[in-house]
């Protein structure tokens, strides 16, 4: 059970290295357009990165936002473990998790009405049942991930570490 709740260490690594393997891959069909692995690649991932890599540069101007990426990627692997880290580490799973539900927008879950002043309690209720289930999954995982480095920067902040001058 301790294996399986120290793996959510590194959803949002999964999380960024599948969004920069969809930028990859968006890249790869622009410089190979008759290249079947880079069309299955694309293929795969668009449900999930479609939308928030519409708001990424396309083509050979999508290298910086490829390599950022994947520095939050390995800062977020990077800070696994280490306690002087944790602040890197809530940053990286909170960014994950904003991917993952930007990523989520095309799927029409989180669609409300922003025109009109309407009260909470008529707000709609997230549908995830048009939702691919994997979409689902790393919503779960990286909002637990999440939850997580929240009771580790708790936990920080209710036992400082004392320092003898």
């Amino acid at each position: 059970m301790q294996k399986i709740v120290r793996s959510l260490d590194y959803v949002p690594a999964v999380v960024f290295l599948m969004l920069a393997g969809f930028l990859i891959a968006r890249l790869a069909i622009g410089a190979f357009p008759s290249d079947p692995l880079a069309w299955q690649a694309y293929i795969t991932l668009a449900p999930a990165w479609r939308e928030l890599a519409a708001w990424l540069p396309a083509g050979w101007g999508s290298l910086q936002p490829i390599a950022v990426i994947i520095a939050l990627a390995a800062l977020s692997v990077f800070s696994v473990g280490r306690l002087d880290w944790r602040r890197s580490r809530f940053v990286t799973t909170h960014l994950a998790l904003l991917a993952v539900v930007l990523g989520m927008t095309d799927e029409r879950v989180f669609s409300a009405s922003v025109g009109s002043a309407t009260p909470v309690s008529t707000w709609p209720i997230p549908d995830f049942s048009q939702v691919d289930p994997l979409m689902v999954g790393f919503l779960a995982l990286t909002a637990v991930a999440c939850i997580k480095t929240h009771r580790i920067v708790i936990w920080a902040m209710r036992h400082p570490t004392r320092r003898v001058q």
